[in-house]
């Protein structure tokens, strides 16, 4: 399975890549002499850190939500015990099951190879031009801190943030999100008026694979605020508690901005759409 089945050639080599994948999946949950059967947290270990490199990084993603939806690892390719009697009939049987499987899991990829093929265009869109018009158009008295990947151009409102001023907001002592993985951001945070926060982040990545992850730091961060405010009755929850947490292709975004949240998704939205 350390074959490389990732093939740059574009969608006429998806047949190619879509069996590398299913082979190599077979390879290493399949008893071999030498050893038994990967476990599926190893199994999953090894795509991801092939993604991109032995595996089609979409055909990683797909293989990896396969894994977790199995929970009673059903896809495993089957072998008897070492050791273990085996007659002619259970032997074809095992193999054909096999097949079966394989069948269905290469199916299954290129199902969703095709879907991921076929999904809707995003427009590129420029997050700065878009948050500042989100500004404007739902937060215009806003008093916080509007932060960039860049420092800002003539005549432009906030700061530059680097990795340790973003891992302040989204991560924890244990772990921050991945500075490196992010193309460009905006960002708005208002903590001036502690009993009524509000702030929204619209982030393009380098990788969308990295989109889930990044936003379950935001939703740490969210729910961390929301429990911190239970010592302070003052304080009005509602826009945290609806905050809005999505993604599309290689941009992320959340919103706890009150009465606005879902309006300023669709208002995203309609940006990646055009």
């Amino acid at each position: 399975y350390s074959k490389v089945c990732y093939l740059k050639s574009g969608n006429s080599a998806a047949p190619a890549r879509i069996f590398a994948a299913a082979g190599a999946y077979y390879a290493m949950t399949g008893r071999r002499s030498c050893r038994d059967a990967l476990p599926q947290e190893a199994v999953k270990a090894e795509i991801e850190k092939g993604k991109g490199a032995r595996f089609d990084p979409v055909l990683a993603d797909i293989m990896i939500k396969m894994i977790n939806e199995d929970k009673n690892y059903a896809l495993h390719a089957v072998d008897p015990a070492p050791g273990a009697e085996e007659g002619q009939n259970n032997r074809s049987e095992r193999r054909n099951d096999m097949k079966k499987r394989i069948a269905a899991a290469i199916l299954l990829l290129a199902l969703a190879l095709c879907a991921a093929s076929c999904a809707e265009k995003i427009n590129d869109t420029d997050v700065c031009a878009t948050g500042a018009e989100i500004m404007a158009q739902y937060v215009p008295e806003g008093a916080g801190y509007i932060y960039r990947l860049r420092e800002p151009a003539e005549g432009e409102k906030g700061y530059a943030i680097d990795a340790e001023e973003f891992a302040s907001y989204y991560g924890d002592a244990a772990e921050s999100p991945d500075f490196s993985k992010i193309a460009d951001c905006f960002l708005y945070i208002d903590e001036t008026a502690p009993t009524k926060p509000c702030e929204f982040a619209l982030i393009k990545l380098a990788d969308a694979g990295y989109a889930e992850t990044l936003t379950s730091f935001f939703k740490a961060r969210i729910d961390l605020k929301i429990e911190n405010a239970k010592s302070y009755p003052d304080v009005d929850t509602s826009a945290l508690k609806n905050a809005v947490f999505a993604s599309k292709g290689v941009y992320v975004w959340y919103i706890a901005v009150k009465d606005s949240a879902a309006d300023i998704d669709s208002f995203i939205l309609g940006k990646l759409k055009g």
